[in-house]
């Protein structure tokens, strides 16, 4: 019997799907960039699902804080159409800007259907819909002719309170989702720019944000990187403080030094760390072949070092709701939200097995990064955005233990007419050790991790995605490894 309604369950959501894509239009996207440039959402990403992969315009855009990159005449606005029916944008004089509807847009995500199987048993995972998994409001723009602001608040209906007895509704257990969800102030950055020249600018921002979400290589959201996720997408309850200085030289080069109180603190008492960035846009020898809307190629070095860093080798803990003493049953690890420390690195399924505890705190941390990113918009029918990434990571612990890791991927979302699109990314591990305090050497072992996704957009600004990808955890011990486990959602995602 359930099987037959897990039968007709599809049978219902893949006629939903093909009746959307039989009534589906091309139609044009106004969120707040669009209202404030006079461009069309295409000129700044090429898609926008899990996040955006940027053309060179929306890249430079969001480095100047968010003013129309080498222009020094003020904002872009559409000055209306010629007689072949394109664009013709003008640039105003200096403003102030005022208009808060130019300014605000929004951002909806609805779960229509989220599953998947548990590693080790394989066991089938409850299928769950969330129609309001997550509303992500944004006052995003210029301000002045040299300072622009970005700001998000989500209501995270996609990361729900836990509850902390058990006598909730339903007879929950303590830890448990309640299905009671919260607002978050998630992302900020003010940024001041100035040109130099023609070709050439300096910005100086402050923000919460890892420092590579400045630059966007923090982009796509599967590659190889490791260090903390930059923009949070779920309310990340962690609040840090980054001060950032970045130069783009030449309308070729880009340098940048950023100071981060921490992985999860405002505190630069307990340490700090550091980013820096060294950047070059095309390849040499070809003029601007490969640094233009249609065709833009970067490459890029980076570095992440401090003290105040989230441990590779464990997940990280929640949030704390019981400040003093827990209730009876409740530790301080199943509360409240997740966070995403350590989200874009692998992490150890057996650590506890090893170590005893399951934990490391960091001592000092080093972190590497090389990778090449590639946004074609329009090429014909064609635009995509890929990118190849290589990392590694060094951290030793409080404990005398220590960990090194290393990993390269690729990553690639392809779209044909900008209306029917796929994704993929592989990642492999080169290689993963741990050394306990004692000196005792672990070889991890994990399989290749990757993921796909099909996407469908039917306008500009809407989305329809499904995914799927397999669950894959580390372990330091091979017969500890569980595979056979999976994760799939399909969702809908559209912006106003």
């Amino acid at each position: 019997m359930k099987s037959c309604v897990s039968l007709r369950a599809w049978v219902a959501l893949v006629t939903l799907l093909t009746a959307l894509t039989l009534w589906s239009t091309r139609a044009a996207a106004m969120p707040s960039y669009a209202r404030q440039t006079g461009l069309d959402c295409n000129s700044c990403h090429i898609g926008f699902d899990p996040v955006p992969q940027f053309t060179r315009t929306g890249r430079l855009f969001i480095m100047r804080g968010f003013h129309q990159p080498n222009s020094t005449a003020g904002k872009l606005r559409e000055g209306g159409f010629d007689a072949s029916g394109k664009d013709t944008p003008q640039y105003g004089g200096n403003y102030l800007a005022l208009n808060w509807l130019d300014f605000f847009s929004a951002r909806f995500v609805s779960d229509l259907a989220v599953g998947g199987s548990t590693p080790g048993t394989g066991k089938n995972l409850d299928v769950t819909s969330n129609a309001g998994a997550r509303l992500s409001m944004f006052f995003t723009g210029p301000v002045t002719d040299w300072l622009g602001l970005w700001t998000e608040i989500g209501y995270l209906g996609n990361n729900a309170l836990k509850a902390t007895n058990s006598s909730t509704t339903a007879g929950q257990a303590p830890g448990v989702p309640t299905n009671l969800n919260t607002y978050a102030f998630d992302e900020y950055r003010l940024t001041a720019s100035r040109m130099v020249g023609k070709d050439s600018f300096v910005a100086f921002s402050v923000g919460n944000e890892y420092p590579d979400a400045i630059n966007e290589f923090v982009f796509p959201l599967y590659q190889v990187k490791p260090w903390a996720y930059g923009q949070g997408g779920v309310g990340k309850e962690y609040s840090t403080t980054a001060f950032s200085l970045l130069g783009f030289w030449n309308d070729s080069i880009l340098t940048q030094y950023s100071a981060v109180t921490g992985d999860a603190d405002n505190n630069w008492s307990n340490g700090h760390n550091n980013y820096v960035a060294l950047a070059y846009d095309g390849i040499p020898g070809t003029g601007s072949r490969f640094r233009r809307e249609s065709n833009d190629l970067w490459w890029v070095v980076e570095s992440v070092w401090g003290s105040n860093v989230g441990s590779q080798v464990n997940p990280a803990r929640t949030s704390l709701l019981c400040t003093k003493t827990c209730p009876p049953g409740i530790s301080d690890t199943n509360l409240s939200f997740t966070n995403t420390i350590g989200y874009q690195w692998n992490t150890l399924g057996d650590l506890a097995a090893i170590n005893g505890t399951g934990f490391e705190t960091v001592n000092s941390s080093t972190a590497w990064r090389f990778s090449i990113h590639q946004a074609v918009a329009d090429m014909g029918n064609h635009s995509w955005y890929q990118s190849l990434a290589i990392g590694g990571m060094h951290q030793s612990y409080v404990s005398g233990a220590s960990s090194n890791e290393e990993k390269i991927g690729y990553t690639m979302t392809y779209f044909f007419n900008r209306t029917y699109g796929v994704g993929v990314y592989a990642n492999r591990i080169l290689h993963y050790d741990y050394t306990t305090p004692a000196g005792t050497e672990f070889a991890a072992y994990s399989p290749n991790i990757w993921g796909t996704e099909l996407i469908w957009v039917p306008a500009m600004n809407i989305n329809v995605t499904a995914n799927y990808a397999p669950s894959i955890t580390p372990v330091l011990v091979r017969s500890h490894y569980q595979g056979g486990g999976s994760n799939w959602s399909v969702l809908v995602d559209y912006g106003f």
